[in-house]
């Protein structure tokens, strides 16, 4: 496995219009700055970006957030307008971490670039604002969407491009199923991770996304998800959601023994299905520890 020195790209956000502010002061346990566009200065069209402050109470996580954007839509100063237009809807929120998705509905794609630009910075400073939340994306109907794309926002106002969080890159082997079902076969790929070294999780995601140029079959699919991925003692103990049956199976498992046992640290996978052995779902041969197999090579 070869791993790549990372590199770091930053670049500024630049609100058309708008001068970068003072970072603000530590807010108050349960008060949040909101941020809307201010009244226009004689001579000007459009405002500064201001804030208000709006009380949560005792709400946290995503429910707090969306509190805060809700109240995006509706400004109390005189003045102040709104920087998300009435007909973009908050659809969700989703935390990861640090890191807060906000979802938009479709009609975000008709905004002209400067009022995407200043929704998209206005709704990423607000949720910064929060405690725990370091980084922030902008999608609309569940797809990354500009100015940013899949790049982050961050709290000093600087975009971080995606390669600069994973801090690491890791060239790691992935086994997937050959199209005709007779064996496996190995593909080589870049896993980027903020982990010192590619996780199994990381390994297994990655088995869900097959090889772009075609030809082989992920062993992991809508059908088969992981309920849960524990290492315990250089061994990996791997649930999964559901398995195919028969020899299908069998190639299925050993692409993800083979997979976790070949890069990233593990010496054995232990595969069950809804916590039982393989065999319970159809699949022989594959109960208890198993190690990485050349038999299925191709």
């Amino acid at each position: 496995m070869k791993k790549h020195w990372p590199v770091l790209a930053f670049v500024c956000l630049l609100l058309a219009g708008c001068a970068a502010q003072e970072q603000q002061s530590p807010q108050e346990a349960g008060i949040a700055d909101v941020y809307f566009l201010g009244p226009a200065e004689p001579g000007r069209t459009s405002g500064p970006l201001v804030t208000e402050r709006r009380w949560l109470g005792e709400e946290e996580g995503a429910a707090a957030l969306e509190t805060l954007i809700d109240s995006m839509y509706t400004p109390n100063d005189v003045g102040n307008r709104s920087l998300i237009p009435p007909q973009v809807r908050l659809q969700s929120i989703a935390l990861s971490g640090t890191i807060a998705i906000v979802d938009f509905s479709a009609e975000y794609q008709s905004l002209s670039a400067l009022e995407q630009s200043l929704l998209a910075g206005g709704v990423a400073m607000t949720v910064l604002g929060q405690e725990g939340i370091e980084y922030v994306r902008i999608t609309a109907g569940g797809v990354f969407q500009p100015p940013m794309g899949e790049r982050y926002y961050s709290l000093d106002r600087i975009m971080l491009d995606s390669g600069a969080i994973a801090l690491n890159a890791f060239d790691v082997t992935l086994y997937f199923i050959s199209e005709d079902g007779e064996g496996l076969s190995a593909v080589q790929r870049t896993v980027k991770t903020a982990e010192e070294y590619p996780t199994p999780q990381a390994l297994l995601a990655e088995l869900s996304v097959p090889p772009e140029e075609g030809g082989l079959l992920a062993p992991l699919g809508k059908d088969e998800t992981v309920n849960s991925c524990q290492l315990e003692g250089g061994v990996c103990r791997i649930d999964l959601s559901a398995v195919r049956r028969g020899s299908a199976g069998r190639l299925q498992i050993y692409a993800i023994v083979n997979t976790v046992t070949s890069d990233s640290g593990v010496q054995a996978a232990v595969v069950t299905v809804g916590g039982l052995p393989p065999s319970s779902a159809g699949v022989e041969g594959c109960d208890g520890e198993l190690s990485f197999s050349q038999a299925y090579g191709r």
